[in-house]
């Protein structure tokens, strides 16, 4: 019985080790791509994203594939960017089905064995890039040069992946109409998701409506340029002010009673909307340049007599906050366990449980939290024409606040994650004191006994701890925030410069050149990391 027992000790130490290291790995590579990044080397952060070492779990494939679309859209190869997203958009629906193997998994080691199904802004934002890239397609007219990874039998017989070339091909009309239309089929797609996530949601205050599908969709609705396209624009146009106002004013960029209207939010369906105005909204400048905006282009769709303006430009700027991890340290009360005489496996506890205050007072694991990082700087776009004269000046219109859209989501789930990880730690730690006891009688539950007991418990305690690493996995590629601008360019050659103020001074940065034709329409898609 013995030998057993001390098998099964071991076996239990290998098992929550074992999930350790796997998140160590996890949580390395994650700090190796935000590295890379850093240095402005894109190519080579997609090389280390491709790589075997990268995630190579099958519970992470769908951030593997989030990670590499959004690098490979950063790197203007929206083709490729758009497969990705697409096979992201396919696991992501599957996922949805929990799979019941891997929430079992879960429950007893931790929530870096499950599946990483994504949070719901981030399985919103798939359909963003997926109609994003459809018309970057269309626009540019060509599927960029690329590869393509193929299974093939090397001389021996033997499955090997062979790196394929692919040339660049460039699109019939009718192809590029193709994707203008696939675009639009997309914007429709994520409606009824959205709409789906808000039924589920309803009086939540996390996220469950999201600004870029209305302003966004209504911008590819008004490119496809129908009458009916032409009027879904102006209801989505319409539509986001009505987001701004009941979903949006939950951010800190938005509202400066932010606080107070989340505290109250179930209340406010029931009041009326001046009231809501007056007690809980305190409009930002980025409410009033959001809503101005908005505005513009109500009047525009409504009139038919403004002036069209020709350039849309829409900013990526920075990166989404840090999904990082904070020690939770719970004190062990071992005293009380005492009262029921020296026999039983109650009083047994508390001996353990004190004996090992000196060296582990205190039961040790992980929770994911979110940087609370704000959106705090304004950004002017100057555009300047081939001789450097300055032709026009616009704010980035802030469209959507990812990383204060990331700290809310999770700061509404964590009180419910405690409870969970708590139940779980809770019948580890049992599981280490019921084998701890039967050290303890297999020794004739003597002092020798309750020596090798106590140095089990606080080995077992450590080894809880370490399985106990927090989940942070999360799609850290995305933009810190997505900002909109409009304006009208005549043909030719121009430059984009970035007028900012950071940390009280001011920073004007060349960040793009462009080429504006006779097309009625373009879309610059500006990447400032």
């Amino acid at each position: 019985m013995k030998k057993g027992f001390n098998q099964y000790f071991k076996f239990l130490l290998v098992f929550l080790l074992s999930f350790s290291c796997a998140t160590h790995k996890s949580r390395q590579q994650a700090a190796n791509l935000k590295k890379t990044l850093l240095t402005g080397n894109v190519q080579k952060a997609i090389q280390l994203v491709e790589s075997k070492k990268f995630y190579p779990e099958k519970r992470s494939r769908l951030l593997k594939l989030l990670e590499l679309g959004t690098l490979k859209q950063i790197n203007g190869d929206y083709f490729q960017s758009l497969k990705s997203f697409e096979k992201a958009r396919e696991l992501s629906d599957k996922l949805f089905t929990v799979s019941i193997s891997k929430k079992a998994l879960a429950a007893v080691t931790n929530n870096n064995m499950d599946n990483y199904y994504g949070e719901i802004y981030e399985r919103s934002l798939i359909r963003f890039y997926i109609a994003l890239n459809h018309y970057l397609i269309y626009q540019n007219g060509k599927y960029e040069a690329g590869y393509k990874f193929e299974k093939r039998k090397d001389k021996n017989g033997k499955d090997i992946i062979k790196k394929i070339i692919v040339p660049e091909k460039i699109l019939s009309r009718n192809k590029k109409q193709f994707h203008l239309t696939a675009a639009r089929a997309v914007m429709l797609e994520w409606d009824a998701a959205l709409e789906n996530y808000h039924a589920k949601l309803a009086g939540d205050t996390t996220y469950k409506s999201d600004l870029s599908s209305r302003i966004f969709g209504a911008f590819i609705h008004e490119q496809i340029g129908s009458r009916n396209d032409r009027t879904i624009a102006l209801k989505l146009y319409q539509e986001a002010k009505e987001i701004l106002f009941k979903n949006y004013n939950i951010y800190a960029s938005f509202n400066g009673h932010f606080k107070k209207f989340m505290k109250d939010y179930e209340k406010l369906p029931k009041l009326s909307r001046k009231t809501v105005k007056t007690r809980y909204v305190k409009e930002t400048h980025f409410a009033v340049d959001l809503n101005t905006f908005l505005n513009k282009r109500i009047q525009v769709l409504k009139s038919h007599k403004s002036k069209q303006l020709n350039i849309t430009i829409l900013t990526q700027e920075g990166y989404v906050a840090e999904k990082r991890a904070r020690r939770i340290h719970v004190p062990l009360p071992g005293a009380a366990f005492h009262g029921s005489g020296n026999k039983g496996i109650l009083s047994f506890t508390g001996m353990l449980l004190n004996s090992t205050k000196g060296t582990l007072p205190s039961i040790t694991f992980e929770l994911p939290e979110v940087a609370n990082k704000k959106v705090n700087k304004d950004i002017e776009l100057i555009i300047k024409d081939n001789t450097g004269k300055e032709v026009s000046r616009q704010k980035a219109v802030l469209m959507n606040p990812l990383s204060e859209i990331a700290f809310q989501s999770l700061d509404n789930k964590i009180g419910s994650t405690h409870v969970k990880i708590g139940a779980r730690i809770a019948l580890k730690h049992i599981a280490a004191i019921v084998a701890a006891w039967i050290a303890y009688k297999n020794a004739g539950k003597s002092l020798a006994g309750k020596f090798i007991a106590s140095a089990m418990y606080a080995t077992a305690n450590k080894a809880i701890a370490v399985s106990e690493m927090a989940d942070t996995r999360y799609w850290s590629t995305l933009p810190h925030s997505l900002r909109l601008s409009k304006l009208y360019l005549k043909p030719g050659q121009y430059g984009i410069y970035t007028k900012t103020f950071v940390n009280k001074k001011l920073s004007i940065t060349k960040v793009k050149d462009f080429l504006v034709t006779k097309d009625p329409q373009q879309l610059i898609n500006l990447n400032l990391y």
